[in-house]
């Protein structure tokens, strides 16, 4: 079976995946709430599934002394290394199309993902150098560090973005008119 016999079996393959591929990896326009809860529920629980079968097979693995099924689990890891890198990429470029939907630049997601995160991180080690019992200044990174994931989660999750227009890109709720031929050879005119 040759590329052509199979291009010919899935004529819209192609066109559908450069249209998935630039959903998901264009950070320009908007998107809504519903795509980005899908791409949420599917990555996630993907990603966790993944994780899961990746360290059932490494702890397997130390119990055998099989080179192919080694081989298999190395495998399994580059593969899952690359999925995550993926979903990573891809995340950030669809928060930044939700963030465009309220009407917020790309940078909010250093706001809403990478503080948090770093203030989280940042707790975590403060509390592991078991200085809680000086003060408790790793329990208030944390709680800062939670605030602002619970805003970013209302504020990309639960809210609606800008209703209409904005400066990047039309409503995705706002309802596209295809004018017939002859109206739009009209108005042209």
């Amino acid at each position: 079976m040759n590329v052509r016999t199979v291009y010919s079996l899935y004529p819209n393959f192609v066109s559908r995946a450069q249209r998935m591929a630039r959903l998901i990896f264009d950070t320009s326009g908007r998107i809504t709430r519903a795509r980005y809860w899908l791409f949420i529920g599917s990555a996630v629980p993907t990603t966790v599934l993944l994780r899961e079968a990746y360290v059932a097979a490494a702890a397997w693995r130390e119990d055998t002394d099989n080179f192919v099924f080694d081989l298999m689990v190395r495998l399994l890891q580059s593969f899952v290394a690359t999925f995550v890198v993926v979903i990573v990429i891809g995340g950030a470029a669809m928060t930044v199309k939700r963030l465009h939907d309220r009407e917020k630049s790309g940078s909010w997601l250093a706001h809403f993902v990478v503080g948090p995160a770093l203030l989280f991180w940042l707790g975590q080690v403060f509390l592991d150098a078991h200085l809680e019992a000086v003060h408790s200044l790793p329990y208030v990174l944390q709680f800062v560090a939670l605030f602002v994931f619970v805003w970013g989660f209302v504020e990309l999750c639960c809210r609606r973005g800008t209703a209409g227009d904005n400066h990047f890109g039309t409503d995705p709720l706002q309802p596209k008119i295809r004018l017939p031929d002859a109206l739009r050879r009209s108005a042209a005119r």
